[in-house]
């Protein structure tokens, strides 16, 4: 008899609107939770919902719906949604990002406004999903409300599932869970709590957040935002520009998005960044030589700057020819700024290969995994360069590395089997590929490369076993 599904919670929130808090608050008060993070975990299902937990007491699943695609509607699921203000949370998040990434990349005074422009359209579209229409069976959880009242929040949450809790025993986890940040990853120091205002922000800038507040205030009626910024004239200005091309691209206008990029280049002509998005709005609508024209004028401007030469180096690379050797050389402009970054050595790799300079894509490969990456991708990209070089023992020893990381990954045991059989392993390549149609099932193409394997192994009757029809999902 299959053991019934615990409850699950789907925590759709903003960045920085107190996810981890409430976690810490759930996880103090009912005993046996799972706690599915979702985005950093090396061997997660990445499923919505999450298929593990079974035999928990409660599955609670974090999800920032960056893309916005969560579906509203899962069965047996309890929506909770997190918010904060928006200006404190995209201050916030930059704090964030300035304790993860460093100073300098937060401190970047002309990235900050395109970064808002596309960090206020998100929000906008967040609100539109998830917040616009009341639900009284989808509790909404506002970070302000949540630090005010925490347990309040907690009750609310577990009533939803139905879960009881003793009413001391959330006084007393919540006067523990309240005095430290409860943030991810775990900071390397305990770290004491402290309410923050918009002053005390390093990246308040009240002249660009009040025009970042009033392009809210426009796109979102009645929306109440944290301190007294007064509402200011946003026509026209860089951000309130990219903010209206991000809604653009979401809709799949890039002709608009690209003509809203075009004028804020025109306003800030020595931004970098509104360039790059230019760039990226002409290569979605399918000019490409004013994709690679405005990525140049990126580049142009921030000649070190490792996206932008990286993203230079892509356009180019889609193409071939001497396109083609403009972006190994532009790549190699890169490993200049970058000479360990994994990400540049493996793309330089996969270039050479194009151009068929096996010798020298194959050692840059190995560099990349000189390096240690955990990024099992990295060994698993390895892995393809080197069998396009003839190296199938370093090709079997990087997929190997990925295995290790990411066991549970189909498509990296079907890769693996694809070496094993270059090699003349034709037994070890057929648990490979069996291995991975266990994990994916539905795909034909690695279906039928486990029936030839058998085939060749002189297992006719099991190769025939194994269906190799049309599937529509394959």
């Amino acid at each position: 008899m299959t053991a019934p599904r615990p409850p699950h919670i789907l925590c759709v929130s903003i960045p920085r609107a107190g996810h981890h808090y409430l976690v810490s608050l759930l996880r103090g008060v009912v005993d046996g939770c799972w706690y599915c993070e979702y985005y950093t975990p090396v061997d997660c299902c990445r499923s919505v919902p999450c298929t593990r937990g079974q035999g928990s007491r409660l599955v609670l699943q974090k999800n920032h719906d960056f893309e916005l695609d969560v579906p509203v509607d899962l069965p047996d699921v309890t929506y909770v949604i997190q918010y904060r203000d928006p200006v404190m949370a995209v201050l916030s998040d930059r704090e964030y990002l300035a304790r993860l990434e460093g100073r300098e990349r937060a401190d970047d005074l002309e990235e900050f406004p395109v970064w808002l422009g596309k960090k206020g359209a998100h929000f906008v579209r967040f609100w539109e999903k998830w917040l616009a229409s009341p639900n009284p069976q989808r509790p909404v959880i506002e970070y302000g409300q949540l630090l005010q009242s925490p347990a309040e929040s907690v009750m609310r949450v577990l009533e939803a599932v139905e879960i009881p809790v003793d009413s001391r025993r959330l006084a007393d986890v919540s006067a523990e869970v309240s005095a430290f940040v409860a943030d991810f990853p775990v900071p390397a120091e305990t770290m004491r709590f402290e309410r923050r205002s918009l002053e005390h922000s390093r990246y308040f800038d009240r002249e660009l957040i009040a025009v970042y507040a009033s392009i809210l205030r426009d796109a979102i009626p009645g929306l109440r935002l944290a301190g007294e910024l007064p509402k200011v004239e946003t026509e026209p200005h860089l951000t309130l520009l990219v903010f209206k091309a991000a809604l653009a691209t979401a809709r799949g206008a890039h002709g608009e998005a690209a003509d809203h990029l075009r004028k804020a280049c025109e306003i800030g002509p020595g931004n970098p960044f509104a360039w790059y998005e230019l760039s990226l709005a002409l290569m979605r609508a399918g000019d490409m030589s004013g994709a690679i024209e405005a990525a140049e004028a990126a580049a142009r401007l921030r000649p070190t700057h490792a996206v932008l030469l990286r993203h230079v180096s892509d356009l180019f690379s889609l193409r071939s020819g001497s396109d083609l050797d403009r972006a190994i050389a532009v790549a190699r402009d890169l490993l200049r700024v970058r000479p360990s970054d994994p990400g540049p050595l493996t793309h330089l790799a996969s270039m050479l290969v194009r151009k068929r300079e096996l010798t020298e894509a194959g050692q840059t490969a190995v560099r990349a995994m000189a390096g240690g990456s955990g990024d099992p991708h990295v060994w698993r990209e390895c892995s393809e360069i080197l069998t396009a070089c003839h190296d199938y023992q370093g090709a079997l020893d990087a997929i190997n590395e990925a295995l290790l990381r990411l066991p549970s990954n189909a498509e990296f045991h079907h890769h693996r089997g694809n070496v094993l059989a270059k090699m003349g392993r034709r037994q070890d390549a057929a648990e490979a590929h069996a291995r991975a149609v266990e994990l994916a099932p539905h795909q034909i193409h690695w279906r039928r490369a486990l029936a030839r394997e058998l085939a060749s192994l002189g297992r006719a009757d099991e190769a025939s076993a194994v269906p190799t029809g049309t599937d529509k999902r394959s």
